[in-house]
């Protein structure tokens, strides 16, 4: 019989979808990821904004779905649902990843038409309908899957009304969902399938959908086999050697990992290996150590010693959710850099020997630390000196008692891989001011990215800056300038400015690092961009400002202030503040990161510190009459926003 392609509605009667049970005594786990959001943004642009839109939501007992156009291709039953809903169960729960394709019954479907399979005999089976047959159709797959989802429960009504919400998504666009917003934020594409398979497995063992969901953070980041973590160990061991540093990520396979998780690797690679069990290894999200400390050891950690700290520290990371700043040994307090060493050695030597050797070697001068001088920060004190009708402010190099205006700042040197002789840049030098402080910054900046700090690290803090792209070169010249403003100013808290992100890309007027946009890749260790946002993290910014130049004819091609309401509404807040007093276009976003998810406003707004974007006028390469002035009085009013000017 031909099966006709249609389209038509189905209504389902779902009373009291949003009531909160009584017996809630069970519930089946969901695991889901920490990624950043990514999904369709839907912009709305405005230069007169009088109010704020509470986003708030019709919502009717009576749920209606648009069911897809699209030809089905077979059905299935409830009971093989159930079977493939346990295959994929046992995989997850196996592999930590999603398998590429999902056996049901005689078919092999991708995990967006399983997604689909799920979702309609989850509300069928809701309806108390078990002897339908499952409708099979094409979906394609989530384009970009991210969320950030937290840990708790998600009622049987929520899910319910969530199956129904994600199925209209699919057929309204032919595609899975990258994420489905609930009442514990966004959860990702791979943590919805999950979830579902989960409900149903309940399903199948208790004769009933469970009365909630318990939802928990673990990442479908896949695992790594011991010989690719023996290959990293070693990569670790020579870079370490070398550069007495650790790097900022490291690839292990396929899958690139910060520190954190590189150790979590280690421990459980070294505990495996202890027990003669060489399989692979899980990898899971891990946050960073906030504040690595310890004592400067040097000493051998005997194997007893060492396999006992890998159950200690692993137990720590899976209790906190991160990485610990040191552990106690016998030695004193090993920090966190020499820890990942360690366990790096460990494993090297086991790839030499086929063994764990009998005690590691700690060494003291393993690693040079930041305070040392990696980071080469200078505390400069500024005078303010008449020369004939003017003044200007000189380094003061005595400490002579004087009566005029000294402003103290701190400059360092934030990412040594991104140096560059920003004089080369001629179109950039014929519109700055060299000021002694801003000689200074083009100095540091041949060894790396600049910052000045003005104020003590204390009170509120705003970071501005300029230079992502090296060839937009107004808001860099501007950025100059506030520094020039700022001497004059009494900071009430602190202002840091990175008036060259990447002085490479200036000198050279380009717009990429390393044939990447930089603005694409902020979320992505290692990069420039991400640390500026780890330096802004680990400062405790409350504000962020990145200041970009448009072109005639691109996007936004005029003045604007970009922003999003979700997660941080401050970043809206921001925004229209800055735009109604710089007559700059309002660009809103309902959420950050669902188109860029690596631009720095977007990163920035995803780690919690609420950042725009401001755009001037001027074509690349170029400065357009009125450009700088623009730009620079969108970065002071960040500063009178934040009240430090």
């Amino acid at each position: 019989m031909a099966l006709l392609a249609c389209s038509f509605l189905i209504f389902f009667s779902v009373t009291g979808v949003n009531a909160i049970e009584d017996n809630v005594t069970d519930g089946t786990i969901i695991n889901d990821t920490n990624a950043l959001e990514n999904e369709e943004k839907n912009i709305s642009q405005s230069s007169d904004v009088d109010s704020i839109d509470n986003d708030t939501e019709n919502q009717e007992d009576t749920v209606i779905y648009q069911t897809s156009a699209e030809d089905p291709i077979g059905s299935v039953t409830v009971e093989e649902v159930e079977t493939a809903s346990i295959y994929l169960k046992n995989y997850v729960d196996t592999y930590n990843s999603l398998p590429e394709s999902i056996p049901v019954g005689s078919y092999t479907l991708t995990l967006a038409e399983f997604l689909k399979v799920l979702l309609t005999t989850t509300i069928q089976l809701d309806q108390g309908d078990t002897d339908t047959p499952i409708i099979i159709t094409v979906v394609g797959e989530a384009s970009n899957p991210a969320g950030n989802v937290n840990s708790g429960n998600i009622l049987k009504s929520e899910y319910l009304q969530n199956a129904i919400n994600i199925l209209n998504f699919i057929n309204a666009n032919g595609r899975a969902p990258n994420y489905c917003s609930t009442s514990l934020h966004n959860l990702r594409f791979e943590g919805i399938l999950f979830s579902y398979a989960k409900i149903i497995d309940f399903y199948k063992e208790h004769d009933r959908l469970p009365n909630y969901t318990i939802i928990t953070k673990s990442d479908f980041m896949g695992s790594v086999t011991i010989e690719e973590i023996e290959t990293a160990s070693a990569y670790i061991k020579n870079y370490v050697e070398t550069n007495k540093v650790l790097p900022e990520t490291i690839q292990v396979g396929s899958k690139s990992l910060t520190m954190s998780e590189f150790l979590k690797v280690l421990l459980d690679a070294v505990i495996n290996l202890d027990q003669n069990r060489s399989v692979p290894v899980a990898v899971t999200d891990v946050g960073d150590a906030p504040s690595p400390a310890g004592q400067k050891i040097s000493g051998n950690i005997l194997k007893s010693e060492y396999l006992e700290k890998a159950t200690s520290i692993r137990n720590f990371i899976d209790s906190y959710g991160r990485a610990p700043n040191f552990s106690k040994t016998s030695l004193g307090n090993l920090r966190f850099e020499y820890i990942v060493f360690s366990y790096a050695k460990i494993i090297d030597f086991y790839k030499e020997h086929d063994r764990l050797p009998n005690y590691t070697k700690i060494l003291s001068s393993d690693f040079i630390w930041k305070s040392e001088g990696v980071y080469n920060i200078q505390i400069i004190t500024y005078e303010r000196v008449k020369y004939g009708d003017s003044y200007r402010y000189v380094e003061k190099v005595s400490d002579t008692p004087t009566t005029n205006r000294t402003v103290t700042v701190e400059i360092s040197n934030i990412d040594t891989s991104t140096g560059g002789d920003v004089t080369n840049n001629s179109v950039l030098m014929q519109y700055i001011s060299r000021t002694d402080v801003v000689n200074k910054l083009i100095e540091v900046s041949k060894n790396g990215t600049p910052m000045i700090r003005f104020g003590d690290g204390t009170g509120t803090k705003v970071m501005m800056i300029s230079g992502v792209h090296g060839n937009e070169i107004p808001p860099q010249i501007a950025m100059l300038n506030m520094v020039n403003y700022l001497m004059d100013k009494d900071i009430q808290g602190t202002i840091y400015i990175v008036p060259f992100a990447i002085p490479s890309s200036t000198a050279n007027v380009a717009r990429y690092w390393n044939g990447q946009n930089p603005n694409t890749i902020s979320h992505i260790p290692g990069t420039p961009t991400y640390k500026i946002l780890n330096v802004a993290k680990q400062n405790k910014v409350n504000y962020l400002g990145d200041f970009h130049s448009t072109r005639e004819g691109g996007y936004p091609g005029a003045n604007a202030v970009f922003c999003s309401k979700y997660p941080l509404y401050t970043s809206y807040k921001m925004a229209y503040y800055i735009s109604k007093q710089t007559s700059s276009k309002l660009l809103v976003y309902s959420t950050a990161a669902m188109e860029y998810p690596g631009a720095v406003e977007d990163a920035s707004n995803i780690m919690g510190i609420p950042a725009i974007t401001c755009e001037s006028l001027s074509n690349h390469g170029t400065v357009r009459s009125g450009s700088v002035s623009r730009s620079f009085y969108q970065m002071v009013f960040l500063a009178r926003y934040a009240k430090l000017v």
